[in-house]
């Protein structure tokens, strides 16, 4: 399948304030091209394409095939701890694309006795961090494009 998707760092990006859920849908291990991803998918269809390292793909199709791996994997780790520290994530936002520094920026809103705390973190982590919770990662509309289906 192609994607379309926008590319933040080729023009000048404004936030639109407007998020869709998406959820997993694919993850590409294309060896040759040492192209590995993680697609995020909107109900409507929208795309989220964010790049990612080869051992990031591989725990991510581990969690998300439920396929047993050697030892556990970072995000299921961080995610032990928030739940062990009487923790849960509400939210995982992609709002922004930082041009100079060519990344995406992307938190965490973690509850906790009735407060909410906001943690930064890589777009991958918190992508990856979103397949072992099973919940959607909330993604600025105007970073949404498409798939070009057959």
């Amino acid at each position: 399948m192609d994607y379309m998707v926008p590319n933040p760092a080729a023009r000048e990006w404004t936030r639109s304030g407007t998020y869709v859920p998406c959820l997993l849908s694919a993850i590409v291990l294309a060896h040759e091209e040492e192209q590995f991803a993680l697609v995020m998918e909107s109900p409507s269809g929208g795309v989220f394409w964010a790049d990612t390292g080869y051992v990031e793909a591989c725990w991510n199709y581990y969690v998300a095939k439920n396929v047993p791996y050697p030892m556990i994997p970072t995000h299921v780790l961080i995610l032990d701890i928030v739940r062990s520290l009487g923790g849960t994530i509400r939210q995982i936002m992609v709002e922004d694309y930082d041009t100079g520094r060519k990344a995406f920026s992307c938190k965490l809103i973690i509850e906790q006795g009735g407060r909410q705390i906001d943690i930064g973190c890589r777009v991958s982590d918190g992508l990856a961090i979103s397949v072992c919770a099973h919940i959607p990662v909330d993604v600025d509309t105007g970073l949404i494009g498409h798939a070009r289906r057959p």
